[in-house]
């Protein structure tokens, strides 16, 4: 029987003719991943040594990978510490792993360990799963010392013996004659004139004065009626004119 040649057309364009299994697409994997280890090296007291970082992929590859690499500054400063590094790392096809090289300066400085980042971007073959890692300077020196060694022997600034327990106070009322009332003074000041008064303020807002020589307190002013004085609040503090007594 004679097929029609629409069928088959039909039949060979979905493979209905000879086709198989080899004639279907292959899916593709996945790129492997680049991650960065962290390192650690001791400083040395001169010349430099390498302070290696590996960079490794999940799997090989069929195909080279590359990634560009740079160092920066943690603790550790560029020049001084460390010499910077940049550039590009290359993991040939088969292999897993590479290494990133930085040289670090030794001195014989008293300092703590120091720290530096390597980072990598701009992967071709991988991606990147890991992009940094921290490159620790160990100090090899003894850390460098502040001040005295000893506390020294102090001859001069000596406290003056204890007084005896039976040592008496005596108190003494300055101005026997002035009466304040009920709830003392918050404060007492002189006034800065030649033959100065004592004025003498009180929590309720009120200001009083007396003459020294004539200790008769009497009222000056009274601000009683915009002074809070509850709790700890009150009339606490007064302060004269620079223009004093000129401007009251």
């Amino acid at each position: 029987m004679r097929v029609p040649t629409l069928v088959f057309a039909s039949l060979f364009a979905l493979g209905g003719c000879g086709g198989g299994a080899d004639s279907m697409p292959t899916q593709q994997q996945p790129l492997p991943t680049l991650s960065v280890s962290d390192s650690s090296v001791t400083e040395g007291d001169s010349g430099a040594t390498s302070l290696d970082f590996s960079v490794s992929l999940s799997r090989s590859s069929s195909s080279d990978v590359s990634v560009a690499y740079a160092t920066s500054d943690g603790s550790a400063s560029a020049g001084s510490d460390y010499t910077a590094n940049s550039g590009t790392l290359s993991i040939a096809a088969g292999n897993t792993s590479g290494i990133i090289s930085v040289e670090v300066l030794g001195d014989t400085d008293g300092e703590g360990n120091e720290t530096l980042t390597v980072t990598l971007s701009g992967a071709i073959g991988a991606t990147i799963a890991d992009s940094s890692a921290v490159g620790t300077i160990q100090n090899d020196d003894a850390t460098a010392m502040f001040g005295l060694e000893q506390r020294p022997d102090n001859q001069t600034c000596v406290a003056p013996t204890r007084p005896t327990p039976v040592t008496s106070v005596v108190a003494e009322e300055p101005f026997p004659g002035v009466s304040f009332g009920a709830g003392g003074p918050t404060k007492l000041l002189m006034e800065p004139v030649a033959n100065p008064r004592w004025f003498v303020l009180r929590k309720a807002g009120q200001v009083q004065v007396f003459d020294p020589d004539n200790p008769v307190v009497s009222n000056y002013l009274d601000i009683s009626g915009v002074v809070n004085s509850s709790g700890e609040g009150g009339l606490l503090g007064i302060a004269f004119h620079p223009d004093y007594p000129t401007t009251p």
